[in-house]
């Protein structure tokens, strides 16, 4: 088992539609997907596996959003990968390995 937290800033508004997440779980059905309406920080309890974290939305007009996935995988070691978007519409994947 590991983990994974997903962490959104949106900075500079409200975002005007929700943030979608979605933990695809490769070669597999068990999958989570998630709407946030605004910033949050989660962490999620995985299985062993190779997974695609797919974070999706729109910036505020002249807004931001710094993402963060951080991961456990089962061997302990702690992994870390940011973006911050300034783009008005953004989708971005991160490969996971637990």
């Amino acid at each position: 088992m590991g983990s994974v937290r997903i962490k959104v800033d949106v900075k500079g508004g409200t975002v005007p539609v929700p943030i979608l997440v979605f933990i695809d779980k490769v070669n597999s059905n068990h999958d989570t997907s998630i709407k946030r309406d605004g910033s949050f920080d989660e962490t999620f309890m995985i299985g062993e596996g190779e997974y695609n974290v797919i974070v999706s939305g729109e910036n505020p007009i002249n807004g931001q959003t710094d993402v963060e996935v951080d991961y456990t995988d089962n061997y302990g070691q702690k992994n870390n990968k940011n973006y911050n978007i300034t783009n008005p519409i953004y989708s971005k994947i991160f490969k996971v390995f637990i």
